[in-house]
């Protein structure tokens, strides 16, 4: 009989951008933690994003996107998860949109700069993953990214 494969085996860590902020969830061990508050860090975050990941966009620009994309994802009751938009309902994880679906969406509402902030949300998501799957999400204070 083939073992059957279950999410936590093709995605042990879930890292996502939440209307409260980073959140990073290990299946394997059921630890949760949120890595980045939001608004409260929003200032360091913003900055943190121009120094790494949108070198091109200036914190108080990003700061300015940030505040809609997490007005967003607060009215649409919402995460962004590998890009893509989903809600949690009974526990579950179900996608709203894709990545190229929430970049249009995103772009047609609040202009280019949205879409960059979310494809260097993206890759920050990504790589925080990442990290996560081989060293744990053993959290203590603040991650610098």
């Amino acid at each position: 009989m083939k073992s059957q494969t279950k999410f936590r085996d093709v995605m042990p860590v879930i890292v996502a951008l939440t209307p409260h902020g980073l959140w990073a969830f290990d299946l394997r061990t059921e630890e949760d933690h949120y890595i980045v508050n939001l608004p409260e860090d929003l200032d360091h975050f913003a900055l943190s994003l121009s120094a790494t990941y949108l070198p091109y966009m200036s914190p108080r620009t990003i700061r300015r996107y940030l505040t809609h994309l997490l007005d967003y994802l607060e009215i649409h009751d919402a995460y962004i998860v590998d890009g893509d938009l989903v809600r949690v309902e009974d526990g579950h994880l179900w996608g709203s949109k894709t990545m190229p679906e929430l970049a249009e969406e995103l772009r047609t509402i609040y202009g280019e700069d949205m879409e960059e902030l979310l494809f260097g949300l993206y890759r920050l998501l990504v790589d925080l993953r990442k990290k996560f799957i081989t060293e744990g999400i053993h959290y203590e204070g603040k991650i610098e990214i």
